[in-house]
């Protein structure tokens, strides 16, 4: 799915069809991310950047990583499954500065 589809599918659920894993909700505590921002990115994605499929060996996926752009040097970063709900697994933030930084080391 390119980031369109995906866009348009997240309109599509409602703040009860957003489920968080207990593991997810763990690594929200853990890297002090709020709950709503989570939400607010699901619900209203126009700050979606980029979707990478994470579905290795299947060929109709569920899974995907999904990057929104939280402010010029953050990003939230989601790992979901797609479903009748949409499944929290993961959530973090990237800094950008470390992931230009890591795209720099691979070239060389």
């Amino acid at each position: 799915m390119n980031i369109e589809e995906i866009k348009k599918r997240l309109k599509e659920y409602k703040p009860e069809d957003i489920v968080l894993t207990h593991h997810t909700e763990i690594r929200l505590l853990q890297r002090n991310i709020e709950r709503r921002i989570v939400e607010e990115n699901i619900l209203n994605p126009e700050k979606l950047i980029d979707v990478i499929d994470e579905n290795q060996n299947q060929q109709s996926g569920i899974k995907y990583k999904l990057i929104f752009e939280l402010s010029k040097n953050r990003n939230l970063v989601l790992i979901v499954a797609f479903d009748k709900n949409i499944i929290i697994i993961t959530a973090l933030i990237r800094y950008r500065k470390w992931v230009r930084a890591i795209n720099l080391k691979e070239r060389k």
